[in-house]
């Protein structure tokens, strides 16, 4: 894992990351888990490939971001012991609302689209929570650390996926920017159960550990764990 020298921001405030670099973490309670994303730039911001491989199950993700860190579309399929899952949800730049749609590949009809109420509570929302991957976090936090005042707790609502079933659940999260007195920083987050963590993270806002649940590894120290489906 790779990261700047030196945290820089463009002219309007936008932390910039080491896109092209790739990002690891290994499950602190369920030590089988490893998570991987790679994030790259994209014309219109940023995209990142990820996966989770634990002894129960094989996640895969592609997520388009814009520049400013919000949401463009989320993709996932789960290997189960029953079947496939696979998620799609999209969110419209122009006025904030969010579709998609659930598919259960072992069962016939095809994909279901998401419950109307769901998607009404997620409008105007910005950002996806995969559970169990920290990588999710970086999305609000860079947009605290491009500017936004520290000290007090911010408040959101994201697209929270529940892994492995896929369940899309419409989340309340905080956050607060806990400065170090360095280029690094301390980001308090909290969840729906109001349950405070510190996250401390890189000079490009990406998570190094998540109490409880992972800590940030070398991609060296990965050996075969992950499948290489991330050399894009």
């Amino acid at each position: 894992m790779t990261h700047s020298s030196e945290r820089r921001t463009p002219s309007d405030g936008r932390p910039i990351v080491n896109a092209g670099a790739t990002y690891c973490w290994h499950g602190i309670e369920d030590r089988s888990r490893f998570d991987l994303v790679r994030l790259v730039r994209a014309e219109h911001g940023f995209a990142a490939h990820g996966a989770s491989v634990t002894d129960s199950y094989h996640l895969s993700w592609d997520l388009d971001l814009s520049a400013d860190w919000s949401t463009r579309q989320l993709t996932m399929s789960v290997q189960l012991p029953d079947g496939e899952r696979r998620l799609r949800l999209r969110r419209s730049e122009d006025d904030g609302r969010w579709d998609g749609e659930l598919e259960t590949c072992s069962h016939a009809g095809g994909p279901t689209n998401l419950a109307p109420d769901l998607l009404r509570a997620l409008d105007g929302s910005r950002d996806v929570d995969i559970g169990l991957c920290p990588f999710t976090n970086t999305m609000p936090i860079n947009r605290l650390l491009a500017g936004l005042p520290d000290a007090r707790w911010h408040p959101i609502t994201v697209a929270w996926i529940k892994v492995p079933s896929l369940e899309v659940v419409a989340a309340r999260q905080q956050y607060r920017v806990e400065r170090d007195g360095g280029q690094r920083a301390r980001v308090a987050y909290r969840g729906n159960n109001e349950t405070e963590y510190h996250l401390p993270v890189d000079r490009d806002g990406i998570v190094l550990d998540y109490p409880g649940l992972a800590t940030r590894i070398s991609p060296g120290e990965l050996g075969g764990s992950v499948p290489g489906r991330l050399d894009r």
